[in-house]
């Protein structure tokens, strides 16, 4: 299966998937897709400020650039996870907020990729978080909507600080990079924002070796939704071109063909690396255990 991001985000696939399972089983979809791709476009100003975009050179890995590339895909158990989310709270209270393991695992890839790529401790590394925004849009988007609902947001640390820093002080920079992205004030900017960027067709420039994005695809509404007549699939990876690749770390729900109980409420994450910095980081994943 293959789709543009310009026509859908994640979970708007889901929808459409769900819809052509319905049709293809002989059903009437129960969802109208719905476009009005207008409610999410922004209004820049006129004038001559440029948009933000995340930029510049980041902090360098000794080993890019390469041609030697490795992609894996490693399963994080649910005890490790919430093991992790115990030594966090221990670490800072969180007053009454919920720890997600979106944020407790990303944190800690965050610091095992910076170690792994062994980056220059004194430069930039940057973190990049897809925040949904359904929620947030007023008047709400209507439940068929299918167009990209998220914003990108982007947490900068020098190397030294992400290896430094304990998993709860990322987590905190994380939890406000979403609470950011929620804000109607500040989300009505980023749209003004992401509309100057398609129109000047802008795009990242300078050396990447600390850029790094997260992005979830576990609860999205393709992996239990796309039973053709053969019933769900056991297994779903996505292949996205190479430059992507090295920079996205995807979380996934687990393999069927895997699902032990001690992988239930557990995730498997997809990971591009040069070949050496992948022994490294599968020792960091393996402390985990």
């Amino acid at each position: 299966m293959a789709m543009t991001h310009a026509m859908c985000d994640g979970y708007g696939e889901g929808h459409i998937m769900c819809a052509l399972t319905e049709l293809a089983g002989g059903k009437k979809s129960t969802l109208t897709p719905v476009w009005e791709r207008e409610r999410l476009v922004g209004k820049p100003e006129d004038d001559d400020q440029p948009p933000f975009l995340p930029g510049g050179d980041t902090a360098a890995s000794p080993y890019l650039p390469t041609d030697d590339w490795v992609t894996e895909k490693i399963n994080i158990r649910a005890d490790s996870i919430r093991r992790l989310k115990e030594a966090t709270l221990k670490e800072y209270g969180f007053s009454n907020e919920v720890l997600t393991t979106f944020e407790v695992i990303g944190a800690y890839l965050w610091k095992s990729r910076v170690k792994a790529l062994n980056l220059d401790r004194d430069g930039v590394t940057v973190l990049g978080l897809s925040v949904g925004i359904r929620d947030v849009v007023d008047p709400p988007l209507p439940d068929g909507y299918y167009g990209n609902a998220y914003i990108d947001m982007y947490v900068p640390l020098t190397a030294r600080e992400v290896e430094e820093s304990p998993i709860s002080d990322i987590v905190n920079l994380i939890k406000e990079a979403k609470r950011k992205a929620h804000d109607k004030d500040y989300l009505q900017e980023e749209l003004a924002n992401t509309e100057k960027i398609i129109k000047m067709n802008l795009t990242i420039k300078g050396k990447k070796d600390g850029l790094f994005y997260l992005t979830d695809w576990r609860n999205i509404g393709i992996f239990g939704s796309m039973d053709f007549g053969w019933n769900e699939p056991v297994n779903m990876v996505p292949v996205v071109p190479s430059e992507t690749a090295r920079m996205v770390n995807m979380f996934m729900r687990p393999s069927r063909l895997e699902l032990e109980p001690d992988m239930v409420g557990g995730l498997q994450i997809v990971v591009s690396l040069p070949r050496i910095a992948m022994v490294k980081f599968k020792e960091e994943m393996k402390a985990l255990e």
